[in-house]
């Protein structure tokens, strides 16, 4: 090769990788291009992973794309969810977020994430009411029952629940202080573990979402009352507490579900996922299966659910520390 065609042919190559190397990134018209993964912080079986793969088959459909589960459970939500924090901020890694979010920071120190900062949020899909359950070998049939009971016990009836600062372990502190009745909280890796040591009858109760509808509706529970303000039209004859008369308002929003992705994905990715969201939650199916089995469908913009998660951060410190919760 003679001296001018090298140096032609070194000047080609050099151009071409100065090229490559200021590509522009992939924009959403090519998102996705493999399978995404939505992270479920707790155990198979409970009322997020319940939802959780409900909503991915909807999700797969509207993006058409594969869409997997996958369940890391542990420390209240804080593994899975830091799993997710630390991923590649390109819209394959998504969190199924639920009340862990906003609560755990006030009660973990040293958490390995920035809750508020380390996400962006992309949309609100469900919420629910959580239900006082008793397995049925226990000797009440109301609320009024159940208060008489543990007050005369010899010892603290124990209650389960996924972990602190769960929805239903912060049903069961609010249960406490509306009827000064003393529990002693046992935490688990999920609700599942709960619900079956429940129906086993190792523990005394536990709180839980449509992760029980099908105990409870088989008789291997008892529900004897709900959260929020109206009765679930799934199962009409369970009394909200309001309307007993006990007051578990910090718990009216009851649990509630949504998708967040780590902080640095791109905005074009964030919202072409915002789309897919809200056209999972309106296939007719998907729908359909979420309100037969309790859940209330959300939806939104992801500035709505950040306003939202904005309002939870600053509503959760302030009444955990008067409640007197602290991670054990």
């Amino acid at each position: 090769m003679t001296r001018s065609r090298f140096l032609a042919a070194a000047l080609l190559g050099l151009l071409l990788g100065t090229s490559s190397l200021t590509a522009s990134p992939a924009k959403a018209d090519d998102f996705p291009e493999r399978p995404i993964t939505i992270v479920v912080a707790y155990a198979a079986g409970g009322g997020t992973d319940v939802a959780a793969r409900i909503f991915s088959s909807g999700l797969a459909e509207a993006l058409k794309a594969s869409v997997v589960v996958e369940n890391r459970g542990g420390a209240s939500g804080t593994v899975g969810t830091g799993v997710v924090a630390h991923a590649k901020p390109d819209g394959y890694t998504l969190l199924f977020g639920d009340m862990g979010l906003p609560v755990n920071p006030a009660l973990f120190k040293n958490l390995p994430y920035n809750s508020d900062q380390a996400f962006a949020p992309v949309a609100m899909v469900a919420r629910t009411p959580v239900a006082l359950l008793v397995p049925p070998s226990m000797p009440v049939k109301s609320i009024g029952d159940f208060v008489e009971l543990a007050k005369k016990g010899p010892k603290p009836l124990a209650f389960g629940s996924p972990g602190i600062g769960t929805p239903p372990h912060l049903a069961g502190v609010a249960l406490m202080n509306a009827t000064h009745i003393p529990l002693t909280h046992v935490p688990y890796r999920g609700t599942g573990p709960v619900l079956n040591d429940l129906m086993a009858g190792h523990i005394d109760l536990g709180f839980s979402g449509p992760a029980a509808l099908e105990q409870v509706r088989s008789g291997k529970l008892r529900a004897l009352a709900i959260t929020g303000d109206k009765r679930q039209a799934v199962m009409p004859e369970i009394p909200t507490f309001k309307e007993l008369g006990i007051d578990l308002s910090v718990m009216s929003y009851g649990a509630w579900w949504g998708i967040v992705v780590p902080r640095g994905t791109p905005p074009d990715i964030i919202a072409k996922l915002n789309k897919a969201v809200n056209e999972a939650l309106a296939i007719p199916t998907v729908k359909s299966r979420l309100e037969g089995a309790g859940y209330e469908v959300i939806g939104g913009t992801a500035d709505e659910f950040a306003a939202f998660l904005k309002a939870q951060h600053q509503y959760w410190p302030p009444v955990l520390a008067a409640a007197g919760v602290q991670a054990q």
